[in-house]
């Protein structure tokens, strides 16, 4: 009986050998760098997240393309740096005031952008469907108005979806179409419960189709509306507040979040794929702070806190940018490791398809690079190279501008009034001392390479406003 059992476990395991490997890819709004227990958070709980980072590696030099959601998403699905996507922003708020006769009163116009990914962009999805995989996914979109059917996954790659409408986790209108003909959640059920029921569907059917499978999971969490599970809420309003991070609302928000990575691998588990699944989780983000850059956020408004980090969401600051990343992939990726590697949004697009033995797309230059190396070992070193930011967006946040990260130094110039900002990161993480006048002729050299850049990505200039008035 032993021997038979002994037999039968070898044949699962060979077969589940030799199954292509799958890929699930979750990724958090606005979820802060040190928002999760594995990242230091003094008040929030993250179990589960915390496990899943136990299991693999964590990386703590992990940046989003952009400081705002929609850009850093684009990236994800391309490969490309902002500008060459040319998903610059959420929405374009100046032109439309422009329409409505309100011209805006900087001295510089945010340039056109466009809110979707050209049909002959390669995406992400389509290099896996393309490869014989099967792929979903279900949360948040933001890449391209749900009324055309160009911008929705379909036309882009995706087997299977469902997507929110509104920005709400509570009775959200959800966009036509897609794994079912429901157009509202039902009553008194949570989005992030309702679209992760849908995946947990997705990976069943997978594995009854013997498919191997990329899902994609962009949950709204922790964005607004600050709307929660009040038994959750209640959990929190009795815990000891931190000196980093205190309200219920948030801590509330994120353990729902991680319950729903908690039910993704517990299912990977029951279906006795975990081994055979590459998992990252990753955030579109910074967090959203009490202030940033001066004391913007509504007071009375759930806030979190970016810690040691400068600024938050909406700012080239470390804050609006630095985000947490966690790969787990079962005797390929060491376990309970940190890699202080810098990487980035576009690196996910190779990398993923590197670590299931997958080709990179023939005719669909790369921004990213595959970070293997890293994964493999944490002491390892990627190539030298240099990070790009260029963020078009004048909100409440923070200032249009643009940065880089070359090793160490990190350099910013701002469109409106063209100051510059020099910061050693490992001096000082806080970016509390700018060094563009201690150190002049660096300055220079990065800027100069950051102009040498935007030029080879194509990034639109912010032309001069016809409307602005000096002085007001």
């Amino acid at each position: 009986m032993n021997v038979i059992l002994f037999c039968t476990c070898l044949s699962i395991a060979a077969i589940a050998a030799a199954q292509p490997p799958n890929v699930v890819l979750i990724l958090a709004d606005d979820l802060g760098w040190n928002s999760l227990g594995c990242f230091g958070s003094d008040y929030y709980e993250s179990p589960n997240i915390d496990k899943l980072a136990s299991q693999g590696m964590r990386f703590d030099n992990g940046y989003a393309a952009d400081p705002i959601c929609a850009p850093t998403r684009a990236s994800l699905m391309s490969g490309w740096d902002v500008p060459r996507h040319k998903v610059l922003r959420v929405s374009d708020g100046q032109r439309k005031d422009i329409e409505k006769g309100k011209p805006p009163k900087t001295r510089l116009l945010q340039p056109p952008h466009q809110g979707y990914l050209d049909q002959e962009v390669v995406t992400l999805a389509e290099s896996f469907q393309s490869q014989g995989y099967r792929t979903g996914v279900f949360g948040k979109w933001h890449l391209g108005w749900w009324k055309d059917p160009n911008h929705l996954p379909p036309a882009l790659g995706f087997d299977e979806f469902k997507l929110k409408r509104e920005y709400k986790h509570f009775n959200t209108q959800l966009i036509p179409g897609g794994v079912n003909t429901d157009e509202k959640i039902p009553a008194g059920v949570y989005l992030t419960d309702y679209m992760c029921d849908l995946a947990l569907e997705f990976l069943e059917r997978s594995v009854d189709k013997k498919e191997p499978f990329f899902l994609y999971f962009p949950d709204l969490l922790v964005h607004s509306p600050f709307e929660t599970v009040a038994a959750l809420e209640d959990k929190y309003a009795t815990k000891p507040r931190g000196n980093m991070h205190h309200d219920e609302k948030l801590a509330a928000m994120v353990e729902s979040l991680d319950t729903t990575v908690g039910r993704i691998l517990e299912k990977l588990d029951e279906l006795g794929i975990a081994d055979n699944t590459l998992v990252v989780f990753t955030s579109d983000n910074g967090g959203v702070p009490l202030t940033a850059d001066g004391d913007w956020w509504r007071k009375n408004e759930p806030n979190t806190s970016n810690g040691i980090l400068k600024g938050g969401k909406g700012a080239l600051v470390e804050g609006g940018i630095r985000v947490p990343y966690i790969f787990r992939f079962p005797g390929r990726i060491p376990a309970a490791t940190l890699s202080h590697e810098p990487i980035i949004t576009q690196d996910l697009y190779p990398t993923l398809l590197r670590q299931v033995g997958l080709k990179l797309p023939e005719n669909h230059p790369l921004d990213g690079i595959d970070i293997s190396a890293a994964l493999s070992d944490p002491e390892a070193k990627l190539p030298e190279r240099t990070l790009y930011w260029f963020h078009s967006n004048y909100s409440f946040a923070g200032r249009a501008g643009m940065a880089m990260r070359e090793g160490d130094w990190k350099f910013c110039t701002f469109f409106e009034n063209e100051e510059e900002e020099l910061f050693n990161l490992k001096e000082d993480i806080g970016e509390e001392h700018n060094l563009a006048s201690k150190y002049p002729e660096r300055a220079a050299q990065m800027h100069r390479k950051l102009e040498a850049w935007t030029k080879s990505v194509n990034a639109p200039p912010h032309l001069p406003n016809p409307d602005y008035k000096p002085g007001k």
